[in-house]
């Protein structure tokens, strides 16, 4: 899932049932970026997502903020989660 923290919206979100698959969760990454057209100023990601995505953000050269709170993305988990 992707957020703009500035404007508080989630613009890319895809669910995945087989989370273990490294090359299918790098391939997310990717897709983002292609939906936003470029590499954003700063992504920011918790530290279990950006240490799986270290080889493809060192090879894009994007800069990756790790965080322990992503309250956008927490905002819409909890949503799906009520609404199950």
């Amino acid at each position: 899932m992707a957020a703009d923290h500035a404007q508080g919206i989630a613009f890319f979100q895809d669910l995945l049932y087989d989370s273990t698959d490294i090359g299918l969760l790098q391939n997310q990454l990717i897709k983002m970026l292609q939906l936003t057209e470029g590499i954003p100023e700063k992504i920011m990601m918790d530290k279990k997502t950006a240490s799986i995505m270290e080889p493809l953000v060192k090879e894009l050269h994007v800069n990756v903020e790790v965080t322990e709170v992503l309250p956008n993305i927490q905002e819409v988990i909890k949503g799906i989660e009520n609404s199950i």
